[in-house]
């Protein structure tokens, strides 16, 4: 196993919330700080060759719903926001456009072209253009207090075609949807506490699973066929994602032991062909935002350890 990378983070951060590829040579790193009672955010370019850490964006923006990176077309990335979404130029990285978001918004997704959005709010899961018009409403949020159901985190497919989004339940999640931007082709795949999803490649698979670290899921749904394919018997493989070429799934195993008591997790690489798991990391007591670089040759991850201290490491594969 090649040796990791560390990266040196700026002190007295809350931690890290995203770690994405902008090419083979950069990374992006969303770090979290409190300021007067407000999370900021705030996001790092980093270049390997360099090896240089800096600050393009900061932003008071309020948590608690995904806050991710989107690979746009014409050389361009978004950054989506609680309350809006920030278009960025991928070569200067200066921003280019600013979306702003309709109130109690619960998460959303550009298309690929950055004409199109989808997000969910107090109504349910919307399609419209980005300055909100040609609004149209798919699937209804139902029920009060207790027996709420309501969309949300909802993406695009890398091709436009579809969108899915995650059914909230007041505690836990019901399932996951998938849905066309006019409202036809609706399927429910009832899985429960999905936490993360991905769409693959061929535009019609998705990975999903629960974001609990303590008990993990897996799942590998053919929106084709209809077919559930469980990734993780054990339940002890945590945040599943898939390379570029979708041949290969690196994931954090969890080891736990009660007597006497021990945590640690490990970034294993899982080649789908040949059904072969490889360890690709060192011992951590948790591992975050696995990220694949899209030559497939390097991971990212973030660390936390039992103090509380955050670290950021580029791990190459070959």
């Amino acid at each position: 196993m090649n040796r990791a990378m560390e990266v040196s983070l700026p002190p007295a951060l809350m931690g890290v919330f995203l770690v994405d590829w902008l090419d083979e040579g950069r990374l992006v790193v969303g770090l979290q700080d409190s300021e007067d009672d407000q999370l900021t955010a705030s996001l790092y370019i980093y270049d390997l060759q360099q090896k240089k850490l800096t600050l393009f964006y900061q932003g008071k923006d309020e948590t608690g719903y995904e806050m991710t990176l989107k690979h746009l077309k014409d050389d361009a990335f978004a950054f989506l926001g609680r309350d809006k979404i920030t278009i960025f130029d991928k070569t200067t990285l200066q921003p280019q456009r600013v979306i702003r978001l309709p109130p109690s918004t619960r998460g959303s997704d550009l298309s690929s072209d950055g004409q199109r959005l989808v997000f969910c709010d107090d109504r349910g899961l919307n399609v419209a253009d980005t300055d909100l018009s040609n609004r149209k409403l798919l699937v209804k949020r139902t029920g009060q207090d207790l027996h709420v159901k309501a969309p949300f985190s909802p993406k695009w497919s890398n091709d436009d075609s579809q969108l899915l989004y995650i059914l909230c339940l007041y505690e836990g999640t019901e399932g996951l949807g998938v849905i066309q931007p006019n409202g036809t082709g609706h399927q429910f795949f009832p899985i429960p506490d999905v936490g993360y999803t991905q769409w693959l490649n061929d535009n019609r698979q998705i990975l999903c699973g629960q974001s609990d670290y303590i008990q993990t899921l897996s799942m590998l749904i053919d929106t084709g066929t209809g077919t559930m394919t469980n990734l993780d018997d054990e339940r002890n493989k945590c945040g599943m994602i898939m390379d570029r070429s979708n041949e290969r799934i690196a994931y954090a195993l969890r080891v736990e032991e009660q007597e006497p008591y021990r945590h640690e997790m490990t970034v294993y690489i899982r080649d789908r062909k040949s059904g072969q798991d490889r360890f690709a990391s060192s011992v951590h007591y948790q591992i975050r935002n696995i990220s694949w670089a899209p030559s497939s040759r390097q991971i990212a991850y973030s660390t936390i350890s039992e103090k509380g201290e955050s670290k950021l490491w580029v791990q190459p594969l070959e």
